[in-house]
């Protein structure tokens, strides 16, 4: 299951601007959940390179049996397989996965606001076409609040993006907490595509 060329845009946008912006200069002993959203959330942004898009603000229910997950590195070169996370933070992300991070986090909405970016239910039902055939005017992102290991050294999020009513598609991915505190994608899981 490839997560997709979306997900190499990703990690390269987080490479180029290393996520320094959504952590503090010196990074706490254990990041919060949206510390970690934050610095997705600005990945997006700097992935999608100027295109028009608004951010969902509702919970969206998670519907795959997370244990059967295949996970797959992101980033240069050719993807492999990659190790799973672990058991315990995958529980972890099971209780908070399907909560909506541009709604519980006040430093997402900041950074959204920043790029002068729109979000919330107002601004989905102005891009959304009822149209099968035809493309919403912004690409619609929801980004969920991640679930952090103890150490503080990985995440989980789940990300769904959809250009159309048939059009889209939601992965989770691990983030890894690098030695001077920004956030990096390491792999990721497609749990849907349309």
């Amino acid at each position: 299951m490839k997560v997709g060329r979306y997900a190499t845009i990703l990690v390269l946008a987080g490479t180029l601007m290393g996520c320094r912006k959504a952590v503090p200069a010196e990074p706490a002993a254990t990041p919060s959940p949206c510390e970690a959203a934050t610095a997705f959330v600005e990945m997006v942004i700097h992935a999608d390179m100027g295109r028009p898009m608004v951010f969902t603000s509702q919970d969206e229910p998670l519907h795959a049996d997370l244990a059967k997950l295949v996970w797959e590195t992101v980033g240069k070169g050719p993807s492999k397989d990659a190790a799973a996370p672990s058991a315990t933070l995958m529980r972890a992300f099971q209780q908070v996965g399907d909560r909506n991070a541009v709604s519980r986090c006040p430093s997402v909405r900041n950074i959204l606001a920043r790029n002068h970016i729109a979000y919330g239910g107002r601004a989905v039902s102005k891009v959304v076409k009822t149209s099968l055939d035809r493309p919403f005017e912004a690409v619609v992102q929801t980004v969920s609040i991640p679930a952090v290991s103890s150490d503080g050294a990985t995440a989980i999020i789940a990300y769904s993006q959809s250009m159309g009513s048939l059009d889209g598609t939601g992965n989770l991915y691990m983030l890894r907490r690098k030695p001077d505190g920004a956030w990096q994608i390491v792999a990721g899981s497609r749990l849907w595509i349309a």
